[in-house]
């Protein structure tokens, strides 16, 4: 089974699940579109597909490579620059604790985006949820985690409020809608 273990094996069946779960829901909206010849269901299929392909990817390179840190990936460096432990003997458990929990952060995040997406807002929240996630996929570097996030943020609000001009949730608590309303009077009557 090449360098992939347990915890490995564990983290990809559950994200195939979740997609499973996904793509077994998106039959309820299987609608034809009349300006859209691929329907309704398209791109959420597409992202779908893309998560499933992501799982294969991610235990790929576990069969393959198994815990080696990846030069290119985000925490890369910061995982580099970690002094080591000042015990010796850490044990294995204790790593795999640690990394047991970064997956289950990661997998648990995007409910609690969820949950609260409605009362505080797409436009209010999402810039923390891309923080989380970069967070406990391993950047420890602030400056990064920052800057990453906020360039995603422009081009996610550009992209849905701009150029799709897709209504998204504006919250429904009062000074997080009215963030979202004036940021989306100023993006789209510029």
């Amino acid at each position: 089974m090449g360098k992939a273990n347990r915890g490995h094996i564990i983290e990809t069946v559950l994200w195939l699940l979740f997609a499973g779960f996904l793509y077994y829901f998106s039959f309820e909206f299987d609608r034809p579109i009349e300006i859209y010849k691929f329907g309704a269901t398209f791109w959420p299929r597409a992202i779908i597909l893309l998560i499933v392909l992501a799982a294969i990817g991610n235990f790929y390179w576990y069969w393959r490579y198994g815990d080696e840190v990846q030069g290119h990936s985000i925490g890369a460096a910061a995982a580099a620059s970690e002094a080591p432990s000042q015990d010796a003997d850490q044990d294995e458990e204790s790593k795999g604790l640690a990394y047991g929990a970064r997956i289950v952060g990661i997998l648990i995040l995007p409910f609690i985006y969820a949950y609260f997406l409605e009362r505080i807002g797409f436009y209010t929240l999402t810039p923390f949820f891309i923080a989380g996630v970069i967070y406990l996929m391993g950047e420890r570097r602030w400056r990064w985690i920052i800057g990453v996030s906020v360039i995603s943020y422009i081009i996610i609000l550009l992209l849905f409020a701009k150029i799709l001009y897709v209504g998204l949730p504006v919250g429904t608590v009062h000074p997080f809608y009215d963030y979202s309303n004036w940021l989306l009077s100023v993006l789209q009557n510029n």
